[in-house]
């Protein structure tokens, strides 16, 4: 895939950092009875005919399916679903000739890093403690840019998001009828308690690159790339509050500005912060829809959209394409006749 091409959705790879907080959570292989051959070679899947045994499943369940989304290893069923669809979306790759080079791989994971704040040795430490190497994650990269690629082809061109959809969506949120008040939007960066002098401007330095894109970029770009808070997805936006119920060094940095207008990063409480100031007014009522504001909504709206949209393409449109069958609930029975029983599942 041609550098120059590269459109990548970050969103969709973010899940795959979810090892950092959750990689052993993955669903447990449940070991077959020793020796008993029958379920080691028991098939629990099959696509266009080519079988997938037990053996096999184990094997995907302990390593490579260590990487999959959270959604998709909650369970044995969901972590043969989530193997039978990458081993779709991989035939699919072949036939339409989609391929990720290493530069693509590396240059994806430097920005999924980049958005979740980590870095290789962090990464490196979560796979170690999973029983897994820096390889396997490397690949499992690669088969997301692909994915991203193929993305791009088959669904990007059937999703659309009308000027309706945002306005009907803006009018049923609850930032549509106001009360009295002010709107904020937030970047924060920690300041770790005891932290030495080294990350201490890191953090600094960080805060000062976070107000010089919010001129070039806009601040909710700002906060999806620099702020640690818990609405930094969201643009940082912080909600409504009524006059003086801010901390008082909030209120004071907000004092004077103008909507629109933001501050210069200041520490307090352990942070340090960039606010600005989105609305202020006396009196409620409907507030009205900026297009900051109409493009974030849209960006949400398609983004689900797309996920919708790919979901469907997997499960309906490619598996029309493919002979799939299912056969992890016959496991259970098989396991539960003596050995000996010649009778296959």
């Amino acid at each position: 895939m041609n550098s120059r091409n590269r459109c990548f959705h970050v969103g969709l790879a973010l899940s795959t950092l979810m090892i950092l907080a959750a990689g052993s959570a993955s669903a447990q292989s449940q070991h077959p009875v020793a020796g008993d051959t029958r379920l080691v070679n028991a098939v629990v899947a099959s696509i266009d005919g080519k079988a997938i045994t037990l053996r096999e499943f184990e094997a995907y369940e302990n390593g490579r399916g260590r990487l999959l989304p959270v959604d998709q290893r909650r369970t044995r069923d969901d972590m043969l679903h989530g193997m039978i669809e990458e081993a779709l979306l991989t035939a699919e790759f072949q036939r339409q000739q989609i391929s990720a080079d290493d530069e693509d791989t590396q240059y994806y994971i430097e920005r999924v890093l980049e958005m979740n704040h980590s870095s290789r040795a962090e990464v490196e430490k979560a796979l170690s403690e999973i029983g897994l190497h820096w390889s396997d994650y490397f690949e499992r990269m690669r088969f997301e840019v692909e994915k991203l690629a193929l993305i791009n082809r088959e669904i990007r061109s059937r999703v659309h998001v009308t000027d309706e959809e945002v306005e009907r969506y803006w009018k049923e949120s609850a930032e549509h009828d106001r009360p009295a008040g002010i709107d904020v939007s937030q970047i924060y960066i920690p300041l770790p308690e005891g932290a030495d002098p080294s990350a201490t401007a890191a953090a600094h330095e960080a805060a000062d690159a976070a107000y010089a894109m919010i001129g070039e970029s806009g601040f909710a770009t700002a906060a999806k790339t620099y702020s640690q808070g818990p609405t930094a997805r969201e643009g940082g936006r912080l909600g409504s509050f009524q006059h003086g119920t801010l901390a008082p060094a909030f209120e004071e940095q907000l004092s004077g500005l103008k909507p629109g207008e933001y501050t210069k990063p200041f520490e307090e409480a352990g942070g340090i912060h960039i606010l600005r100031l989105d609305r202020a007014t006396e009196e409620g009522g409907p507030a009205e829809l900026d297009d900051e504001r109409r493009e974030e909504i849209r960006e949400k709206l398609y983004d689900e959209l797309l996920d919708q949209r790919l979901k469907r393409w997997v499960d309906e449109d490619l598996k029309k394409l493919h002979h799939v069958a299912v056969r992890l609930d016959r496991l259970d029975e098989l396991m539960r006749r003596p050995p000996g029983n010649p009778t296959e599942v």
